[in-house]
């Protein structure tokens, strides 16, 4: 004896396995981004629990960078910074400090600063970024270039500078303030118009005659 089923109902419970079938294929991502990484090929048959894409979150961004311990104090949590990308010259993108490490390495003095950045449309992660912060204005700053400056044993502040007095170089000690890449500010020691040496020789003394080369001959 032969059982012979209702071909219809036979016909909606393969249909109903096949749907079930179909919506355990579907991968559905935790959350929205881009695409890093495709793991696996199409007919790759997968155990449970395989990766197959690397998803980026690119809505916001994590920027971590290294600031010397000197500004330790000067760093808050939630102040602003903009963040500038070497492979992207004409972004600036501004973000907010998050975290700050409790900790200063000692081999290089510094610590480290985490800011969330927002994405944007050429952003992507890995690129190499700088970060500045403004910590405070402080007005009719006397600057010089990094290059005036000596620097002499580990006294925070306090370095020397030679000026160019009546023809003759000398060496003055001046007191530092804020310290930026492109300028330092001296808070004493020198005064507005005095001409200072830029890269001074090691072997230039006090009273050593100098000659200012003007624009036209460099």
């Amino acid at each position: 004896m032969v059982l012979v089923g209702d071909a219809a109902g036979f016909q909606q419970v393969v249909s109903a396995i096949a749907e079930q079938n179909v919506t355990r294929t579907k991968i559905i991502a935790p959350f929205a981004g881009r695409i890093a990484d495709r793991l696996a090929d199409a007919g790759t048959v997968l155990a449970n629990g395989t990766p197959v894409f690397e998803l980026v979150d690119d809505s916001v961004f994590e920027f971590r960078g290294n600031v010397p311990s000197t500004d330790y104090a000067k760093v808050k949590v939630n102040a602003p910074v903009t963040v500038a990308i070497d492979a992207l010259p004409d972004l600036r993108v501004t973000g907010t400090v998050t975290r700050i490490a409790p900790l200063v390495q000692e081999r290089n003095r510094t610590f480290e600063l985490v800011a969330r950045v927002p994405g944007q449309d050429k952003l992507v992660g890995g690129l190499f970024a700088r970060a500045s912060i403004h910590v405070r204005k402080v007005p009719d700053a006397l600057l010089v270039p990094p290059s005036a400056v000596l620097r002499e044993g580990a006294t925070t502040g306090e370095a020397q500078a030679f000026v160019i007095v009546n023809g003759k170089a000398e060496r003055k000690p001046i007191t530092l303030g804020v310290e930026q890449p492109d300028a330092i500010q001296v808070v004493k020691g020198l005064n507005a118009g005095d001409m200072v040496i830029i890269d001074p020789p090691v072997s230039l003394a006090s009273g050593a005659a100098v000659q200012v080369a003007s624009a036209s001959s460099k």
